[in-house]
């Protein structure tokens, strides 16, 4: 099913409109019947199976979920609005639909004009390929994609130029590996690494394979180590699933169902035929490789996959698409957000936030309360004497009196009983915490709930 929403507010800003990816203009009615774009842009609005237990059935959609008081959504959106971009194809599953079609409705600032895709066979255990696969008939340019958990201030324009600039046939978006903050019993420092192989002269991708699928050594053929005698290989960089591809990259995935996902087939496919020539005639590749001159004889030429990657600091590019990527972002949204970051929020002056807090609406804060580096939402409840320090509650929390959270993540509805100390946890959804409770490294979860979903299943 798809449904479209149309911007009814101004026009986009002037200065968003100097960083145009697209024509800039006001679309007509009819679904993508604009002014011609030289870019088209999908997101991905997936399950967020490694967000559990924030995630589930009958729980908030991982594109929204919030991030700084603002669902997750919010930045990919606001990241095109920026790029000059009018509309956007939003694909998320049919279950995610209403939630994301409620917020679009009534809590969508921006200016963007979004069709939304929810294709019947998107489910769980499909990837991005086999959804961008599904839709492939709305795309009529080469295309910009992303995930909705792709979070990035990197100047769109920037990447847009340096596609522009030198014509590969895919463009990723590749950034720094942070150090996470939010590393527990629970949740270990991601191990699985990126073994990226680039030639920096070109910034042409020439390696990209995950730690976890490597039994031994890396190795390269005789045949590439002639072609680019200088490769760097580093595991430094991390994939943000932000791509800009030719549009011929869609007719190869109609040829080749095989290719589930963007990250893990596709793009590993498109940088191993660069330099294997067998590979690229078997899947196909080589027969959308040719240019077309001026006495219309059609000229081969090579393939060429590309990455950006900003300078390290200089800016942010993370997936929140597990728990320390979630926290971590919160936790620089937080402490770069500008003033105010508490929003009609009742805090006891006898109560301490920190500058490094974020307080959404209708929340309160009891006496002799202390709170830092942490993130509260939205008509949350928390008592006198309570400590929170590095941590994230969503909505409609309710915090009892002298309570101690450190270093947790609580989802909406939850209850914590008075007097309790929880370090390193993870509550899910509307999970109630008894009164006096401790614990360390634990998910905590309505184990009811879990039982009455396997007996359905």
């Amino acid at each position: 099913m798809s449904v479209l929403y149309e911007a009814v507010k101004s026009p986009l800003s002037n200065n968003a409109a100097n960083l145009t990816a697209s024509s800039g203009g006001r679309a007509r009615s009819g679904v993508f019947n604009s002014i011609p774009t030289e870019f088209q842009a999908v997101v991905f609005a997936g399950y967020g199976n490694s967000l559990y237990p924030l995630t589930g059935d009958d729980v908030l959609p991982k594109a929204l979920l919030p991030i700084g008081n603002k669902p997750m959504l919010h930045y990919p959106l606001q990241w095109l609005e920026v790029a000059g971009f009018s509309s956007v194809i939003l694909v998320c599953m049919e279950e995610a639909q209403a939630h994301i079609n409620a917020w679009l409705r009534s809590g969508y600032e921006g200016h963007l004009r979004i069709h939304v895709e929810a294709p019947s066979c998107a489910n769980d255990s499909l990837g991005t390929a086999d959804v961008l696969r599904s839709i492939a008939h709305l795309i009529k340019t080469d295309f910009l994609c992303l995930s909705c958990d792709s979070i990035t201030d990197v100047p769109p324009y920037q990447l847009l130029d340096s596609y522009r600039l030198n014509n590969p046939d895919a463009l990723a978006l590749f950034s720094h590996v942070p150090k996470h903050e939010y590393v527990t019993s629970l949740t270990k420092e991601i191990d699985e690494k990126l073994i990226v192989g680039l030639e920096e002269s070109s910034s042409q991708l020439l390696y990209n394979k995950s730690s976890a699928d490597i039994d031994s050594d890396v190795s390269f053929r005789m045949s590439l180590l002639w072609k680019h005698p200088r490769i760097t290989l580093t595991t430094a960089l991390a994939d943000t699933h932000i791509y800009v591809f030719r549009h011929w990259v869609l007719d190869l995935l109609k040829e080749n169902e095989e290719l589930s996902s963007l990250r893990g087939d596709l793009l590993p496919l498109l940088v191993k035929a660069q330099n294997q020539h067998s590979l690229a005639e078997r899947k196909g590749v080589t027969k959308f490789l040719v240019d077309e001159k001026e006495n219309d004889k059609p000229n081969a030429r090579n393939l060429k996959v590309n990455v950006f990657i900003p300078e390290k600091g200089a800016c942010v590019s993370l997936r929140a698409n597990n728990l320390p990527n979630y926290f971590e972002i919160n936790r620089i949204v937080a402490k770069t957000a500008p003033e105010p970051k508490i929003v009609d929020a009742n805090v006891s002056k006898r109560a301490v936030v920190g500058s490094d807090c974020m307080v959404n609406e209708g929340t309160s804060i009891g006496d002799r309360s202390n709170v830092k580096r942490s993130v509260i939402g939205r008509n949350c409840t928390i008592g006198n004497g309570v400590v929170l320090s590095n941590s994230i509650l969503m909505d409609n929390i309710v915090v009892g009196d002298n309570v101690r959270l450190e270093s947790c993540i609580v989802a909406s509805g939850v209850t914590v009983g008075a007097k309790s100390k929880l370090r390193e946890c993870e509550i899910g959804v509307n999970h109630v915490v008894e009164k006096g409770r401790t614990a360390r490294g634990e998910r905590l979860v309505d184990m009811e709930k879990i039982e009455t979903d396997i007996d359905m299943d």
